[in-house]
């Protein structure tokens, strides 16, 4: 699902709640408040309200697309495609399939924002284990020799250990290899990809979006809901 799709759908979504949001408030106000002036600014309260949540969405969305990718260097999770750097300067990129991902070091890449295949870069990764400077990874390729695709990933192709330090990829055939030239450095325990990710990806900024979108939509929506009891204190004091 690309980018222009997954906004359309959120916009969407909006419209809706916002709409369904209108009708409610309104109802609120007519049963709520006898009819006159105090109930006349509240119907407009409950008018402007929703349109001005929806404001707020947009803002708060749009800040957070066009501000993520520079600041935390991810991707904003908004289509699919998966993009996260790890502790020791390697990145770990998934397009398409969570299940594989790319790992490579941006500072060695060619071009800005441009991911390539080269020396100090392994695809297909379908388990990773990230210790220090160190990565361990097992790869196995997306189809088999007849097109068909693997059944488990418990079977890779191949496994590597990359040294982020000096940018060398060293490649075993089995895990065992793999594990006695880990052993000096770090106890191998690989993880699926999408688990990796799912660790180094999440910012400050991600633990307080739903704060921001929705929490600060809700307060003042009692605020407004306030609003009303006062408006009818008044109108029955008048």
């Amino acid at each position: 699902m690309g980018a222009p799709v997954v906004i359309v759908l959120w916009l969407v979504f909006a419209a809706i709640v916002c709409g369904t949001s209108l009708f409610v408030l309104r109802v609120i106000a007519r049963r709520l408040i006898a009819e006159g002036p105090q109930q006349k600014r509240a119907l407009r309260t409950a008018t402007w309200f929703p349109f001005a949540c929806f404001a707020w969405w947009i803002a708060v969305m749009s800040g957070y697309y066009a501000v993520y990718p520079v600041l935390f260097h991810r991707n904003a999770d908004i289509a699919d495609t998966w993009q996260c750097p790890l502790p020791n300067g390697y990145s770990m990129l998934m397009i398409d399939d969570p299940d594989y991902a790319f790992l490579y070091d941006p500072r060695t890449q060619p071009l800005p924002d441009f991911v390539g295949s080269q020396e100090d870069a392994v695809v297909n990764v379908r388990g990773a284990q990230v210790a220090g400077p160190f990565i361990a990874a097992s790869t196995q390729e997306r189809q088999r020799a007849d097109g068909s695709k693997w059944p488990s990933p418990d079977q890779p192709d191949s496994f590597v250990l990359i040294d982020t330090r000096q940018h060398e990829v060293t490649q075993f055939a089995t895990i065992d290899k793999l594990r006695a030239a880990a052993a000096p450095h770090f106890d191998l325990r690989l993880e699926p990809v999408d688990e990796v990710y799912a660790r180094y990806c999440d910012t400050w900024l991600d633990r307080i979006m739903p704060l921001m979108t929705l929490l600060v939509p809700f307060t003042a929506g009692i605020l407004v809901l306030v609003h009303f009891f006062r408006l009818r204190a008044a109108g029955r004091a008048v």
